[in-house]
């Protein structure tokens, strides 16, 4: 008898590891194909959201407060806010989400996610933390660690409908080159962890291996939309790091999220900046992009705020309007991915022509494509879609910045109440006003200053709005004029806009119809 003995330890082994590095290529390919459909069509979606969300706002500014349409548009605006939600954590999952990261203490987040959801676990559930006080540094987004934490934890929360124990575990962790669950693009190196377990119903293999996947959900529909493990899944990998789920059913769950550590020091919290009220102007903005409904909706919105438009549908068309237009252009709004020319090769052959003209670039895409195309480099601005109108609005405003001088507006009226009225709104949108009782003293104030714009009543004392309009202008041809009645059925404004008043308006005056007539008529250039 003859007999040989192998021993195929390292070779088993090696197969092992063979089959699972193998499994995690395929699951992460599988993934990695559904994140850029997921990309794509949030994409196609922020379009489409910009435009229903954007036009949700002009009617609810336009719709009177007491209207029974109302409640109706603002489910919409509503609906449409939630599905703008959805579709960045489409964009998290599929690695394109805009993010900043910066140095951040994982401790101090965990601490603050703490303090927020306690009360949402319920008191059936046990919180415990253990922190490692010695945790390193991690670069990533604050936001984004809060939206993996929160994840993490109402997750498991769910998990424990009888109630159990959650815990949330940080610590250093040095990855050896022999891990053998590291995924191969993780290399080697300095970890922080953080770590979230609960003992609540678990999961089977089937469910575990497709947690990750978009829309996937062992929930029912209105409790889940599927989206939360896959916004955890895209935040890690898009910050270099990997996750590690480990579930035994009726025993409990455990996530491991890994992220490198960096040699830095976490910036002190930075004091919060007030927000920027959406001021409107009278300065000259081209608007650039390829898809009309969008388009259509920023050319009416910044025209509600009074700014002069200029419309293009894409690159040469825009270049064509600039040389043809003989006035400053003060803003160039774009998006970044248009047909034959980006937004960012336009405004590199636009802004020698135009040195003065700030940029302000827009796009339904995530931080992929953004990134490179160079949208995202320092003192370049971004706004991503969909965003609201008073946040264009207020972005614009701020970019061009308050360096122009505020229209100055001249309120004629000889009821006290009506003046005080007016100016009111017309000074919380940032405009200069002055007030006069009367068409005679409104001419003797104007003798001494300039006056961009009048807003004066037609039946006065002393001297009536008709023969006001008429002074002005022989005398100030250049101010404009909004002429205001509520007397004889709107015959008097019919014969002021025959005399040239640049807009009229019957009383009683609504604050939005004042400020949009005085937003066209400042928009509208010199007489």
């Amino acid at each position: 008898m003859l007999g040989i003995a192998r021993d195929t330890t390292e070779r088993l082994r090696a197969e092992e590891e063979r089959r699972l590095l193998e499994e995690q290529l395929q699951h992460a390919q599988r993934l990695e194909s559904v994140g850029r459909l997921a990309g794509g069509v949030a994409h196609d979606f922020n379009n489409l959201l910009t435009v229903i969300n954007g036009y949700s706002d002009v009617l609810l500014k336009k719709v009177h407060p007491d209207a029974p349409v109302r409640s109706h548009i603002e489910q919409i605006k509503r609906a449409g806010t939630r599905a703008a939600c959805l579709t960045q954590q489409l964009l998290a999952f599929s690695r394109m989400q805009v993010a900043q990261p910066k140095p951040i203490d994982l401790n101090t987040i965990v601490a603050e996610a703490v303090s927020m959801l306690q009360r949402l676990l319920g008191e059936n559930i046990e919180l415990r933390t253990l922190l490692d006080p010695s945790l390193g540094v991690v670069m990533a987004d604050p936001g984004q660690m809060h939206q993996i934490l929160m994840n993490l934890l109402l997750n498991a929360r769910d998990a424990m409908p009888g109630g159990g124990t959650l815990t949330v575990e940080t610590k250093n962790i040095q990855l050896e080159e022999s891990y053998v669950t590291r995924p191969s693009e993780a290399a080697a190196g300095p970890y922080a962890a953080l770590q979230v377990t609960d003992t609540g119903i678990g999961m089977s293999e089937e469910v575990r291996e497709r947690i990750f996947e978009p829309f996937f959900t062992t929930k029912d529909s209105k409790d889940g939309s599927g989206l939360g493990l896959s916004t955890v899944y895209g935040i890690v990998k898009q910050n270099q790091g990997w996750i590690e789920v480990d579930s035994e059913v009726e025993i409990g769950t455990t996530f491991r999220v890994f992220l490198p550590r960096v040699d830095a020091v976490v910036a002190p919290g930075e004091p919060p900046q007030p927000a920027t009220a959406a001021v409107g102007g009278s300065e000259t903005i081209l608007v650039v992009e390829d898809q009309e409904d969008v388009r259509a909706l920023a050319v009416e919105v910044l025209n509600s705020y009074g700014y002069h438009v200029l419309s293009a549908s894409g690159g040469p068309d825009a270049l064509r309007l600039a040389e043809e237009y003989a006035g400053p252009i003060h803003l160039l709004l774009t998006d970044v991915m248009m047909p034959g020319m980006t937004g960012r090769d336009l405004a590199e052959q636009l802004s020698p022509s135009r040195p003065g003209m700030k940029i302000l670039y827009i796009s339904g895409y995530g931080e992929r494509v953004v990134v490179h195309h160079g949208i995202l480099d320092p003192g370049i601005e971004y706004l991503p879609k969909p965003f609201e109108a008073d946040v264009l609005a207020a972005k614009i405003r701020k970019l061009i910045g308050s360096t122009a001088e505020p229209i100055r507006i001249l309120v004629v009226d000889d009821e006290e109440c009506i003046r005080e009225f007016f100016r009111e709104v017309l000074v919380s949108e940032g405009y200069h006003v002055q007030l006069a009782e009367n068409g005679r003293e409104a001419l003797q104030l104007m003798e001494g200053q300039e006056v961009d714009l009048v807003v004066t009543d037609l039946v006065m004392p002393e001297r009536e709005g008709i023969e006001t309009i008429r002074a002005i202008h022989e005398q100030h041809p250049k101010t404009k004029v909004v002429a205001v009645s509520g007397a004889f059925g709107g015959w008097f404004l019919t014969i002021a806009a025959k005399l040239g008043a640049d807009a009229t308006l019957a009383k009683p005056v609504q604050p939005d119809q004042l400020l949009n007539a005085v937003r066209k008529v400042a928009a509208s250039g010199t007489r």
